[in-house]
């Protein structure tokens, strides 16, 4: 994948965005900091624009594995504000070759144009400075973020090769079109008997396979509540999104 998104997806993008308490671990985190307007185009900044200023700085944290690359990514949109990776995540990261990137202060209580956006920049960040594997590029979020990550696989398909929604799904297309928009991506729903959201999780899930998804994946985990995932959960996940990569 290239660095920069040809003006075509530009436009794309923007008439798309235009619709519609926890410690975290910081090993070896490096914080970037970038505009739309560095990364894109005068043209295909201009597209955004509505969405959110041009020049207005992003906060990432980014880790990126040890070695040249290629690296997978993936791109993790948390409900609240830090966007630090969770404790233990780290290793399993490194391990599965999956660089992490994450905005700060893009949680819940921002709109959720600005939250897709702010992913599709920090794969596009991603893209500029390291060799990607064009095949395990992934977005996931938890809670409200696992929402927003089913979301942005949905309106954005060209850009992930899947989406890991943990304790948080929902589906923002019409069904009759799920299989045409989704059909070769690797989305896995990760839920418990005590998450709130466990029938809503479990309920998207069901409509994924009924509309023909075949790499659909449910990990509806015993005792698991509204949480992260620890390193073992997290390294599960991970295995059935790495699975049938092409």
């Amino acid at each position: 994948m290239s660095g920069r998104f040809p003006a075509r997806f530009a436009w794309l993008i923007a008439a798309a965005l235009a619709a519609g308490g926890v410690r975290a671990d910081d090993p070896a985190t490096t914080e970037r900091r970038v505009t739309i307007a560095e990364l894109f185009s005068p043209e295909e900044a201009k597209a955004f624009a509505p969405t959110m200023r041009t020049d207005r700085e992003v906060t990432f944290r980014e880790r990126v594995p040890p070695g040249d690359g290629p690296h997978g990514v993936l791109v993790f949109v948390h409900p609240g504000n830090s966007a630090l990776p969770m404790p233990g995540w780290a290793e399993v990261l490194d391990r599965r070759n999956l660089a992490y990137i994450a905005a700060e202060g893009f949680g819940n209580d921002r709109p959720g144009n600005q939250r897709a956006l702010a992913a599709l920049l920090a794969l596009t960040h991603l893209s500029r400075t390291q060799k990607i594997d064009a095949h395990r590029r992934y977005v996931g979020g938890m809670s409200g973020g696992g929402k927003m990550a089913s979301q942005i696989l949905a309106r954005f398909p060209g850009f992930f090769d899947g989406a890991l929604c943990i304790v948080g799904a929902e589906i923002v297309v019409p069904e009759a079109q799920l299989k045409l928009t989704l059909g070769n991506k690797r989305v896995v729903f990760m839920t418990g008997n005590k998450d709130f959201n466990h029938y809503d999780v479990v309920a998207v899930y069901r409509r994924f396979v009924g509309a023909g998804i075949p790499r659909s994946h449910l990990m509806d985990i015993e005792g698991f509540g509204h949480q992260y995932p620890d390193a073992r959960q997290l390294d599960a996940a991970l295995e059935l999104l790495d699975r049938q990569a092409d």
